[in-house]
Order: structure tokens, then sequence, then C-alpha cells
């Protein structure tokens, strides 16, 4: 790496015993100085297997690098060099766990380990709704990597941020929650570091996680059967997505409606499945929101009821005292409503006496608005369920004198 490499090696017919090579007895001892250091700590590619090697007061004597690993033992044959700092190719081919040296003439460097590892791998869902748990997970090299220290780390502002940390696995793997962004729509990049054993830092390549807004739904919460009713939202999208409704049939839910979002995201779509039946019915709605990605919104509960009965004396004199009487559906759970008569006032339809059901339904509330003054009056009455409002038919009641 900015050196040139030779590309000649020697497989060896013999290993060297670990140590320095001694020159003969009566050889006058060298002044030469040779040291070898891998470029990197970890590596992943055999091409990337640099070492670098400094000599000092060696007069340009022929230099080669021998490894010793997997393959036996092998030769790179450099040739003759001057004093100074090179980095060359080590000449290793293949994966796995190896030790170099130098030799220039008949001196030698000490043993150094150099290990081709397995690349690091990063994995995660790819994008989650806001709000919703996610991690990610991969493995570092076991060999390297066992029970050590792993985290992860956000791109912030430009600058990597350590998240959440960890340890590894007894086989290097690790899982670690993405909570950086959890709750605010976009796109985080992040990367996955571990502490090798050697003390060598290394990360995955970088990946990212996206943060959808969790789509939304709007309903009326109850209606009576045969009524339109529809389910009315918004998709974090910028174009038509496709859209549909999907509800609980007891074995899971399927798909019942289905439709098109406007340019912006916005939806409506008919609640028609159970319309003539009264009962509870667990919906929700999901969409495509690009690349087949589906997203959904939270189930919710709609409620479907029967009409709600309204009986009154259609006339009654000036005083005298009316009630309305009637029901409303509670057949679904048997729990009391609260109830209200309206009167129709010329512009708006007024609230006028509350009271509560039975656990039936059943109500008797009485009509006081215009109880003094001859004229007809219009009625209705409203049942407040937990889902929502239903109103009665509308009657009339005339007083006379």
């Amino acid at each position: 790496m900015g050196f040139p490499r030779s590309v000649a090696t020697i497989a060896a017919v013999a290993l060297f015993a670990a140590g320095a090579v001694t020159a003969p007895a009566s050889a006058a001892p060298s002044l030469c100085r040779v040291n070898l250091q891998p470029a990197a700590p970890v590596v992943f590619e055999v091409d990337e297997t640099d070492v670098v090697v400094t000599l000092e007061r060696c007069g340009s004597g022929r230099l080669r690098i021998e490894s010793e690993g997997p393959d036996g033992l092998g030769i790179m044959l450099i040739g003759s060099t001057p004093d100074g700092t090179y980095e060359f190719w080590s000449g290793i081919e293949s994966a796995g766990e190896y030790r170099v040296r130098a030799v220039v003439d008949d001196v030698v460097s000490g043993w150094v380990p150099l290990a081709i590892l397995k690349e690091p791998t990063v994995y995660s869902a790819g994008w989650k709704l806001i709000g919703e748990a996610t991690n990610t997970w991969g493995r570092f090299d076991g060999s390297h990597a066992t029970n050590e220290p792993v985290w992860t780390e956000f791109l912030v502002d430009g600058r990597w941020s350590k998240s959440q940390e960890s340890t590894t696995s007894g086989t290097g793997s690790y899982v670690l929650p993405l909570t950086y962004g959890a709750n605010t729509p976009g796109e985080y990049v992040f990367r996955v570091g571990a502490r090798y054993y050697n003390g060598a830092v290394v990360y995955t390549e970088a990946s990212s996680i996206e943060r959808v807004a969790r789509p939304a739904a709007s309903h009326a919460g109850v209606k009576i059967v045969g009524e339109t009713a529809n389910v009315w939202g918004h998709f974090d999208v910028r174009w038509p997505a496709p859209v549909w409704t999907e509800v609980w049939t007891g074995a899971g839910f399927s798909k019942s409606q289905q439709g098109l979002t406007g340019s912006s995201g916005n939806y409506v779509l008919p609640l028609t499945y159970g319309a003539s039946k009264p009962d509870f019915y667990w919906y929700r709605v999901a969409g495509d929101i690009g690349d087949g990605d589906i997203a959904r919104t939270e189930p919710f509960f709609f409620r479907r009821v029967s009409r709600p009965t309204i009986n009154a004396v259609p006339t009654a004199k000036v005083g005298q005292p009316v009630y309305a009487s009637g029901g409303f559906d509670v057949s679904a759970d048997y729990k009391a409503i609260k109830v209200w008569t309206e009167v129709w006032t010329g512009q708006r339809w007024s609230k006028s006496q509350e009271r509560v059901s039975s656990s039936t339904g059943q109500y008797t509330i009485p009509l006081t608005y215009g109880a003094t003054t001859a004229g007809t009056t219009r009625w209705r009455v409203v049942g407040q369920y937990a889902e929502g409002r239903v109103v009665s038919p509308e009657i009339r009641l005339t007083r006379v004198r």
C-alpha cells in the first residue's frame, strides 16, 4: 500500500523455528537491525496483509518476508533493499492465523502474529415504526472476539457517537438494541464496534435503520347496523400507496376493503365487515410504504349496535308530564350507558334532561322543554357508549291548551 509488492511466493519444504537465526560461530556480529510489524492489527482480505519493515545498518542486504500458517511456510523474495522503512505485501494468499518475520541475509526479525479474520457482519430490520423496539445483530470473528466488549455507534452531526453496549457471545455473535432516534421519524446511520482480545477495535460496515411515523387511524367508534362507517387517517408516504383494512375473524386478521392513499398519504376506507350485525369488531389498517414494506396502525375496536328506540305520546296538554322511553342496544356487554334528551331550538340540538340507562339499555326521560307553552317540539335521545355516541330517531310532541 504505497510501495511495490513482489509477486513471487515459494512454498517451503520445512518450517523455520521461532526465534532469531544466528550467524555461524566464526562470523562477526552483525550491526543490521530488522523490524517487522503488520500494517494493520486486524485484516479481513488477503490483499490487505501488508507488513511494515524497517532496516537499519543493513547495507542493502537481500530482504525476504517469511510467513508460517495453514499453508505451510511462504517466502516472499524482495531482493536488495537499502536501509529505510517500507510497506510490502506479506505474500499470504488465504485466510487464517499466521506469523510473519523479515529476513535480511542472516539477520531476522522476531515472529509477529498476523490474522486474516472473517469480516464482521451487521443486520437489522431496515425500518421500524417510531416507538417500536428493534435490534441489530451479527457476528465478529469468534477466534478473536469471544466474550469481548461490543457496542453500537450512531453518526450524529458528522461524528460517531457510542450508544448501547454489551458483550459478544462465546462464538462472537451479538445482539444490541437500536435506541437512538427511536421516537423520531428519519434515517439513522450506525455501525457496531468490538474490541478484540489483542486490543484492536474493529467495526462493521455502516448500516442504517429508518424510523417511520406510525400510521394514524380515526373512526366514529360506534355505528348503527346498516349505517355507512369509515376509517380515515395518514401514512408517512409522499405518493399514492396501497392501503387496506384488516379485520379479526377469529383465526387471524383478514383483508377486507382496499384503496389508495392520496399523494400526501391521507386515506379513507369503509368499514364493511359486520355492518349488519351488532357486535364488537377488531380492525387495523395496513399500507405498503415502499419496497413491499408493510406498516400497520394499532388495532382498534369498532362497535355495531341495533337502532335505538324512542316512544312518547304525540300530543299532550300544556303542563302535562310527558316521558320518552325506549332502549339502546347494550347486548354486546350489558353495561348501562349515559342517555339524554335533545330538543331542537330552531338553530341547533340542545341537551335537556340526562339519565343513565339500565344494564339492558332501557331508559325513561321526561320531556320538559316547552312544557308550559302550546306548540310542537322536536326531540331525540342520545346514548353515550364507551366507543362513541348513537342518536335515536326523531319524534315530535305537540302541546295544546
